[in-house]
C-alpha cells in the first residue's frame, strides 16, 4: 500500500481537534476513538519520553515532525493490512 500524507495529516488534525482547545488536556480517548494508529504512534513517542502528552497543544508539535510522520504511516500500513480494515475510509 503506497502511504498518502494527505490522509495522515488529516487524521492528525481530526484527532487535535477531537481533543478539544489546544489549552484543555489531551483527551486519548478521543485520540483512541479516532484513529487507532495515530495513538499506537502517540504511546510509542510517550514511551520514549518516559511521560505522557498533558495538552492537546503539546501532542499538535510533536505530530508535524518528519519522524512522527513516517512513524504513523508505518502504523497506517499496518493497520490497512488487516482484513477488517482494508475497506475502511482511512484505507481508501
Amino acid at each position: 500500500m503506497k502511504s498518502k500524507l494527505t490522509p495522515l495529516v488529516m487524521t492528525v488534525g481530526m484527532a487535535v481537534m477531537a481533543c478539544g482547545a489546544f489549552a484543555k488536556p489531551l483527551d486519548r480517548e478521543a485520540v483512541h476513538a479516532i484513529s487507532e494508529p495515530l495513538y499506537e504512534v502517540m504511546e510509542q513517542v510517550e514511551q520514549e519520553r518516559g511521560r505522557q502528552f498533558v495538552t492537546a497543544e503539546e501532542f499538535s508539535e510533536v505530530t508535524k515532525t518528519p519522524e512522527f510522520q513516517k512513524r504513523l504511516a508505518s502504523a497506517m500500513e499496518r493497520f490497512c493490512l488487516l482484513p477488517d480494515n482494508s475497506r475502511t475510509l482511512a484505507c481508501n
